[in-house]
């Protein structure tokens, strides 16, 4: 096991415009300016992202007993030959159809 740092988003804002905002911008104020040109430009959203420490497991199958790892890697076999088969079949249709 080995620990490493993941980031990951905590949240997420969208900033809206107040009458504060849009009076000031008439009078000149640059920020409120600022703020008002993010807006028109659709640009205001912020997300928040923190960071923690995790424990991560070193090499394949740690944690796990012999016997789960040797059904997941049939059942991935499997897969991948039914989806093979699958997909053989859609092509055969395919030329079939268009011959």
């Amino acid at each position: 096991m080995k620990q490493i740092e993941i980031e990951y988003e905590s949240g997420s804002s969208a900033a809206g415009l107040s009458k504060r905002t849009v009076g000031f911008a008439l009078l000149g104020e640059k920020k409120s300016n600022n703020q008002l040109g993010n807006w028109m430009t659709g640009n205001t959203k912020r997300k928040y992202m923190r960071k923690r420490k995790v424990w991560v497991c070193n090499y394949v199958g740690c944690g796990d007993n012999a016997q789960h790892n040797k059904q997941s890697f049939g059942m991935g076999v499997l897969k991948f030959v039914t989806q093979t088969i699958l997909l053989i079949f859609i092509l055969l249709g395919a030329v079939l159809i268009f011959a």
